[in-house]
């Protein structure tokens, strides 16, 4: 069930979030009586507790004076954790670079200081390295050989093959290492083409650390096939979808029509402008002032809302991927093989878990 107080909250968890891209909007949700504690709790839910207490303070809201406290701890925590994930990203690329494999560091604490301007704003849990299919393997060996041990088996396919990726625990504590050899998961559009993806990479400096990293057309189809993902399983998607509305709010016409021929160019015209859509609609404001969420994402709107979360439907997992599917007179047949490769997947992981 969804609590209607959470739903009475959508319009004053979206209007903060809204203030790092309009913050000079005087919206009506700023002068209204609102359970601002409920709203971070709401916020916390979705993944964007620090970025809607940013955004309330944009706004001359004051944050509730018995959650100063423990937002100064998350704050401080986030920075902490970003600062131990930011050198292990650094070190990581470093090492890997001198054993001749190419790599990149995904989405992350780097993603983050990129669109928000803060190390201090959205946590990065993980590190997240991308290398090609070639070097995947070498890269297990040098993680393993510099204190990262991997407990997932060497043959597995679910893992390697079907995700694309292990994690790789530090023997010594600090940061988990997730390596990925593709971003794309079986059931939601994402970019193939590692090689490209790798050349296309820009340099991101920190303290005199030169660290590869996505493109930002690369990053933002990632970060738009994260939010299907998360649809696909039932997850919160605002904190993807709040990312989206801070790239796509600072592109011209121009830009904005070449990142939708880069979508259809790379195979993810459906699911781009699906996420971009979506954004849009989460983040409108009517002439009311009320959020338009209710209105215009209909069945969607309830995921982030929603506190406790269910898988979602088979069929609906389904719907979503033919909705995704890029394609024309091939759409079909394109939708059938990743569909087969869903099932597949789904039945590697169980085989897996039995043994």
């Amino acid at each position: 069930m969804i609590d209607k107080a959470d739903i009475n909250n959508q319009e004053p968890l979206i209007g903060p979030l809204r203030q790092w891209v309009y913050p000079d909007e005087d919206a009506p949700w700023r002068h209204r009586e609102t359970d601002w504690s409920a709203v971070l709790d709401l916020a916390e839910a979705n993944k964007c507790l620090l970025l809607v207490a940013e955004g309330m303070k944009r706004a001359g809201i004051a944050i509730p004076p018995e959650r100063e406290a423990r937002l100064q701890e998350v704050r401080e925590n986030c920075l902490l954790q970003n600062m131990a994930n930011l050198g292990v990203t650094a070190n990581i690329c470093s090492i890997l670079r001198t054993h001749g494999i190419r790599a990149i560091s995904m989405k992350g604490v780097l993603r983050a200081h990129d669109l928000y301007g803060r190390w201090d704003i959205r946590p990065a849990h993980d590190t997240d390295i991308l290398v090609t299919g070639a070097d995947y393997r070498s890269a297990i060996d040098v993680l393993s050989a510099n204190g990262f041990d991997s407990p997932i088996s060497a043959n597995s396919k679910w893992w390697h093959s079907y995700l694309g990726e292990s994690p790789h625990l530090p023997i010594y504590g600090g940061p988990i290492v997730d390596l990925h050899n593709k971003v794309k998961q079986p059931g939601t559009p994402a970019p193939t083409d590692i090689d490209g993806i790798l050349a296309r990479a820009r340099i991101a400096k920190v303290g005199g650390r030169a660290i590869p990293v996505m493109s930002d057309m690369d990053a933002a189809m990632l970060t738009a096939s994260s939010l299907g993902k998360a649809l696909r399983s039932g997850e919160v998607w605002l904190h993807y979808a709040h990312e989206l509305l801070v790239v796509t709010a600072a592109l011209d016409e121009d830009q904005r029509a070449a990142f939708n021929d880069y979508a259809r160019e790379i195979g993810v015209s459906r699911l781009w402008n699906f996420a971009t859509t979506l954004t849009d609609a989460t983040f409108r404001v009517g002439e009311d002032g009320v959020g338009s969420p209710a209105g215009a994402q209909s069945r969607w709107t309830a995921n982030f809302v929603r506190i406790a979360h269910q898988q979602a439907r088979r069929w609906r997992r389904s719907q979503l991927l033919w909705t995704w599917t890029d394609g024309g007179v091939a759409r079909p047949f394109r939708f059938a093989r990743e569909l087969g490769l869903v099932r597949l997947g789904e039945k590697r992981r169980h085989y897996e878990d039995a043994l």
